[in-house]
C-alpha cells in the first residue's frame, strides 16, 4: 500500500462547472470572488493494493477479462467459494490510519543522501513499526497524520479523528512518564515532539507548545544530559535541538538542556560545528536581551559595564561564523544561481542547493543569525546611548559593532529571500522556472517561523515583507497551518520594540519613524534598534483617523445618533470599579468592524476590561493576570463574533444602570448570532476556542434575559462541540479558562451538571478533579469521629471527609482562585451527580448544604449562582425536619445548626429566610446557644473555612440570637 500522490486539487463546485481551480484552501479563490460558501476537496481516498508483484487488485467491471484472469489465477476453490456469494467483486474498505501515516511520512519525512544535510523524521517509521500497542508513539504519530491529512483534504472527520488520537497520546505519554523508571525514550521523546508539531498545525498562540518543549527540557535535566550531545548521532535530538531554538528564547527562564556540555566534542564535524554556534548565538540571545531590555532595573554605569563583555563575546561569535562558512562542505554550501522566469527582471540573483531540505535547514539557520545580528544592533545602540565620552573607546565599539551588525541584518534578510523561489518549489536548482511547484510540506512547515522573523525585522525593506507575507499567506491557506496566522506577531516579541511599547508591555508594529502606538498616543517614540540609515523624526503630528473607522462612522452615526445619545451622556463613574486606562486598552483600533459608532465601541470596550472583566472573573483582580483580560480579549480582537459578544455584555451592564432600554444590545444579539451562524457553518471554525466562548456567553445572556429555551439551545450546541472535541478535558488542554467556563455556566443556567466528572484515576472526559481533591484521599484512612457518628452514605462519606481534609489545614486559606474554582465546580458537579438519598435525612441534607457551602465561599463567577442556590435551598428545606428529629450523637445537634446557617446565608427569598430564622431560633433554644461564640463551635464540628463570607454567617446568627 503506497500513498499514490495529489489527484485533482479542484473543489466541487469548480469541477462541476469545470472551470480551473486554484485549490487555495480552507476555501477556493473564486468561490471567494462569488461570495459563495467553498464546499470543499471531495476526493475519494485514493488506494492502490498490491498482490503479487507485477499485479495489482482493482475494481473491474463484472465478467471483464482481468477480472476473469484474476479469478482463474487464484485457483478453484476461490471460484466456488465466490459462486456461492454475491456476483460483484467486493473492493477492500480503505484504511483512514494507514493512508494517514503514508501521507504524513511521504511529506514530513527526508531520507538521507549527498547532497542532504543529515534527514528528518527517517527514524519515526521503523519506531512506529517496531512499537508496542500500548507506546505512545502510536497515537502521537496517528494524531500527528490525521491531522495533516484532515488539512490536506479539509476533512472534518479526520479532524475530530486527529483530536481523539492526540488526547490518547496525552493520556499514554502521561501514563509513561508516571511509570517509566527510564523518563529519557525515544518514543517519549518523539511523542512529544509531534505533540508540539499538532499544536503547530492547529496553532492558538504558543502556549501549549512552550509546554510541551519545557517538558522534553525537564526530562533531559532528570537524567543531566544535554541535547547537543547527540546531534550528530541522532536524528531525533537533531530535530529536538532544532526545534526548541525558539521556544528557549521566548521563554523566561534558560532551558539547561541546551547548555554546552563539559565533554569534549568533535568540533571538525560541520554539523556539531553548526549546533555550537547556535547555542552560543542563544546564551548571548538571552543575556543581551536581559541587560537591554525596558524594565531592565540596572543603573546606567552597570548597564554599560554588562554590555561591553557581551558585545565582544558577539564579535567572537560572528569570527567563528566566518570560519564556519569557509569550512563548510561544498555539498551543503549555496550555489549562486540567476532567476530564469520570464516575470522577473533579467539575472535576478537566487540562491539553491543540491536539495531543498538542505535549503530549509540553511534558512532556518539564516533566520538565526537575523535574530542574532538584530539583537547585537540593539546592544551597540544602547551602548552608545549610555556613553558620555565621544572619544571613549566604548563608543568606537559600538560605532563600529552597530555598523556591522546592520549590515549582516541586510545581507541574511537579502539571501534569505533570494532562495524562497527555489524552497517554494517554482524554480529548479538551475532557477528554470517549473512547470509545476515541486513543494514539499516539511519544507512548508519549516519556512513559517524565517518568514515570520524576516516580516518583522525592522530592517526588512517594504518589498521583502510583501513578498514574505504573500509566501507565508499561501503556505497558511494551502497547507492549513495555523501557525503561519499568528508567527510574525510572535516574532515581534523577539525583536527590540520601541521604549514606550517594551515599558507597557504592548507589542510594537517597529513602525518608522515612529510606530502607531506612539503615534496614536502623542509621545516620542525611540528605538534603539532603529536602523543607522534611518531617519529619526519625532513629529507629533495628529494622527489620521483610520479609513475603516471613518467610513462606518459617516455611514452609521446618524442611525444611532438619537439612540446612543443619551448612553454617551450618562455618567461613568456609576458603571466602573476601576479608573479606565484610556486608549492604552486598544491604542490602533485594531477591533473588528461593528455597525456602532467608533466612539460608542470603544467606550464599550473600555468598560468591559476596567468592569466586566472582574464582575465575570472576581477571583483574580489584577489586570496583568485576569484571564478576561490577558486570554480572552486578545481572541476577542480576532474574531468578530467574540468580540460582539463581549461588547454586548459591556452593553447589558450599561443601559441596565441607564434603564432606557436596550436598544444597543439587541441590534449586538442580532449581529452576534448572524457571525457565529456562519462559524457554525465551517467545519474548522465551528469548534474553535472563540465559537465556544461566543456560545456559552449568548446563554449567560439569554438566561439572564429569561429565554430559558434559546438559552439551553446555546448550552446544547456548546456540548455537541465539546464531543466533537473529545470532551471537556480535551478542552482544558487547550485553554482552561473556555473549560472552566462551559462546565460552570452550563451548571448555573440549567440548575443540574450537563457533564460528567472524571474519577481519581483521571478517566472520562468531564470535569476533572483537583490536585488538592487527590492528595485528601490520605484522610479516607485516618478514622474521623465526627463523620462516623453521623451515620452517612458512603459518596458523602468521601467527600465530607476530603473537604475536612482540605479546609481544616493551617494552609487552607492560601487555595488561589483557580484552585478555588475548580475544586468548587468538581465537588457541586460530584454533589449533584448524586441521586437523592433516601432514608437518610442527614446524608441528603450534607448533599444539598456542601453544595450551598462551597457556592457561599467561591462567590459569583462568570454568571450568578442565585438560580441555582434558591434550587438547592427549596430541596433541603423539606428534610429539615426529619434532621431534627435525629438523635443519639452531639454531632447531630452540630450538623443540625451548621445546615441551617448554610441554608439561612444562601437563600434569597424573604419567605424562605424567615422559616429558616424561626427554625434556627428552636434550635438555638434547644441546645442553649447565647451568642456567635457558641455557634461557630458546632460549626467547625462539621465544616468552616476561615473567609472573609465569615462576617455574613456572624452577622445572621447575631440578629437571631437577640
Amino acid at each position: 500500500m503506497v500513498f499514490p500522490g495529489t489527484l485533482s486539487r479542484g473543489c466541487s463546485r469548480c469541477r462541476k462547472r469545470k472551470i480551473k481551480c486554484d485549490g487555495r484552501r480552507p476555501g477556493c479563490r473564486r468561490c471567494e470572488l462569488y461570495k459563495a460558501p467553498c464546499p470543499g476537496y471531495d476526493r475519494p481516498l485514493a488506494f492502490r493494493f498490491h498482490g503479487e508483484p507485477g499485479h495489482s487488485l482493482v475494481r473491474d467491471e463484472p465478467g471483464s477479462s482481468s477480472a476473469q484472469t484474476l479469478v482463474l489465477g487464484m485457483g478453484l476453490g476461490y471460484e466456488k467459494a465466490r459462486s456461492r456469494g454475491s456476483g460483484v467483486c467486493r473492493q477492500p474498505q480503505p484504511s483512514f490510519e494507514d493512508e494517514s501515516i503514508s501521507y504524513f511520512l511521504h511529506e514530513y519525512c527526508v531520507l538521507p543522501a549527498p547532497g542532504v544535510i543529515k534527514g528528518h523524521l527517517d527514524f519515526l517509521e521503523g519506531m512506529y513499526r517496531s512499537s508496542s500497542r500500548t507506546s505512545c508513539i502510536r497515537p502521537a504519530l496517528l494524531a500527528a497524520a490525521h491531522m495533516s491529512l484532515s488539512r490536506h483534504y479539509k476533512s472534518s472527520t479526520l479532524y475530530v479523528t486527529a483530536r481523539y488520537h492526540y488526547g490518547a497520546a496525552l493520556r499514554t505519554v502521561n501514563r509513561d512518564l508516571s511509570a517509566s523508571k527510564r523518563p529519557l525514550k525515544d518514543e517519549t521523546l518523539a511523542s512529544l515532539m509531534l505533540l508540539g508539531m499538532i499544536e503547530d498545525i492547529e496553532c492558538q498562540g504558543q502556549t501549549t507548545k512552550a509546554v510541551h518543549m519545557a517538558g522534553i527540557s525537564k526530562l533531559f535535566d532528570v537524567v543531566g544530559h544535554r541535547v547537543i550531545t547527540n546531534v550528530e548521532e541522532s536524528n531525533l535530538h537533531s530535530w529536538i535541538f532544532t526545534q526548541m531554538q525558539i521556544p528557549s528564547l521566548m521563554a523566561k527562564d534558560d532551558m539547561d538542556c541546551l547548555v554546552i556540555p563539559d565533554s569534549q566534542l568533535d568540533t571538525s564535524n560541520p554539523v556539531i560545528r553548526l549546533a555550537l554556534v547556535v547555542t552560543r548565538i542563544g546564551q548571548f540571545y538571552r543575556a543581551a536581551r536581559r541587560i537591554t531590555s525596558a524594565d531592565s532595573t540596572s543603573a546606567s554605569n552597570k548597564q554599560r559595564e554588562l554590555l561591553v563583555p557581551v558585545i565582544q563575546e558577539a564579535l567572537a561569535i560572528g569570527a567563528e561564523l566566518a570560519m564556519i562558512e569557509k569550512a563548510m562542505p561544498t555539498r551543503l554550501q549555496p550555489q549562486q544561481t540567476a532567476d530564469k522566469r520570464p516575470a522577473t527582471p533579467n539575472n535576478k540573483p537566487l540562491v539553491s542547493f543540491q536539495s531543498r531540505w538542505t535549503a530549509c535547514t540553511w534558512v532556518f539557520f539564516n533566520m538565526y543569525l537575523i535574530l542574532f545580528f538584530g539583537r547585537l544592533h540593539v546592544c551597540a545602540a544602547t551602548l552608545l546611548r549610555l556613553v558620555d565620552s565621544k572619544s571613549s573607546p566604548q563608543v568606537q565599539l559600538a560605532q563600529t559593532t552597530a555598523t556591522i551588525a546592520e549590515k549582516q541584518v541586510v545581507s541574511m534578510t537579502q539571501r534569505l529571500c533570494s532562495v524562497l523561489p527555489y524552497l517554494m518549489g517554482e524554480v529548479d536548482e538551475q532557477g528554470v522556472p517549473l512547470p509545476v511547484p515541486q513543494r514539499q510540506s516539511v519544507v512548508m512547515y519549516h519556512l513559517v517561523w524565517p518568514l515570520a522573523i524576516a516580516i518583522s525585522s525592522p530592517h526588512s525593506t517594504p518589498g521583502q515583507v510583501k513578498e514574505c507575507q504573500a509566501r507565508l499567506n499561501l503556505i497558511r491557506d494551502l497547507y492549513g497551518i495555523r501557525l503561519a496566522s499568528f508567527a510574525p506577531g510572535l516574532a515581534r516579541d523577539l525583536m527590540a520594540s520601541c521604549n514606550a511599547c517594551a515599558k507597557a508591555k504592548h507589542s510594537c508594529d517597529l513602525g518608522t519613524p515612529k510606530c502607531s502606538r506612539c503615534l496614536k498616543r502623542k509621545v516620542t517614540c525611540i528605538y534603539a534598534n532603529l536602523p543607522l540609515s534611518s531617519s529619526s523624526t519625532t513629529s507629533s503630528s495628529t494622527p489620521e483617523q483610520p479609513a475603516r473607522s471613518r467610513s462606518t462612522e459617516k455611514s452609521e452615526v446618524k442611525a444611532y445618533s438619537l439612540k446612543s445619545r443619551d448612553l454617551d451622556s450618562a455618567p461613568q463613574d456609576s458603571m466602573e470599579l476601576f479608573a479606565p486606562a484610556g486608549n492604552s486598552f486598544d491604542p490602533f483600533d485594531s477591533y473588528p468592524t461593528t455597525r456602532l459608532p467608533r466612539v460608542h465601541v470603544q467606550r464599550l470596550i473600555q468598560h468591559f476590561l476596567s468592569n466586566i472583566s472582574f464582575q465575570y472573573y472576581p477571583l483574580d483582580l489584577d489586570m496583568s493576570s485576569n484571564p478576561f483580560i490577558v486570554s480572552w480579549w486578545p481572541l476577542a480582537l480576532a474574531d468578530p463574533a467574540l468580540f460582539h459578544v463581549s461588547i454586548q455584555t459591556a452593553s447589558l451592564d450599561e443601559e441596565r444602570r441607564a434603564q432606557k432600554g436596550f436598544p444597543i444590545s439587541e441590534l449586538l444579539m442580532v449581529d452576534s448570532v448572524s457571525l457565529i451562524r456562519k462559524k457554525i457553518g465551517s467545519s474548522l471554525l465551528a469548534i474553535q476556542d472563540e465559537t465556544l466562548n461566543s456560545v456559552v456567553t449568548l446563554a449567560a445572556i439569554e438566561h439572564g434575559k429569561g429565554n430559558i429555551e434559546a438559552s439551553r439551545a446555546h448550552i446544547d450546541g456548546a456540548k455537541r462541540i465539546v464531543g466533537i472535541r473529545g470532551g471537556l478535558d480535551q478542552v482544558k488542554q487547550v485553554s482552561p479558562l473556555t473549560a472552566r467556563m462551559i462546565a460552570w455556566v452550563s451548571l448555573l443556567v440549567t440548575g443540574s451538571p450537563q457533564y460528567a466528572i472524571q474519577d481519581d484515576l483521571g478517566i472520562g472526559d468531564g470535569v476533572g478533579p483537583t490536585l488538592q481533591w487527590l492528595l485528601a484521599s490520605s484522610f479516607l484512612e485516618i478514622q474521623d469521629p465526627v463523620v462516623d457518628a453521623l451515620l452517612l452514605n458512603r459518596e458523602i462519606v468521601d467527600i465530607l471527609t476530603r473537604l475536612r481534609g482540605i479546609f481544616h489545614q493551617p494552609d487552607a486559606l492560601s487555595l488561589i482562585g483557580t484552585e478555588l474554582h475548580d475544586l468548587t465546580c468538581f465537588v457541586v458537579h460530584k454533589l449533584l451527580l448524586i441521586p437523592p438519598v433516601q432514608n437518610s435525612p442527614q446524608s441528603e441534607c450534607l448533599r444539598c448544604a456542601i453544595a450551598l457551602y462551597m457556592l457561599i465561599i467561591h462567590g459569583t463567577t462568570y454568571y450568578t449562582h442565585t438560580e441555582l442556590a434558591n434550587n438547592i435551598v427549596q430541596r433541603l428545606k423539606s428534610q429539615l425536619q426529619p434532621l431534627a428529629g435525629k438523635t443519639g450523637s452531639v454531632f447531630f445537634g452540630s450538623l443540625q445548626i451548621w445546615v441551617l446557617s448554610v441554608t439561612i446565608v444562601s437563600a434569597t427569598d424573604p419567605t424562605d429566610i424567615q422559616w429558616l430564622i424561626y427554625a434556627a431560633k428552636i434550635a438555638a433554644n434547644a441546645m442553649g446557644l447565647q451568642c456567635w461564640d457558641d455557634v461557630v463551635v458546632h460549626l467547625h464540628n462539621i465544616l468552616w473555612l476561615e473567609t472573609e463570607r465569615a462576617e455574613v454567617f456572624r452577622q445572621q446568627w447575631e440578629a437571631i440570637l437577640t
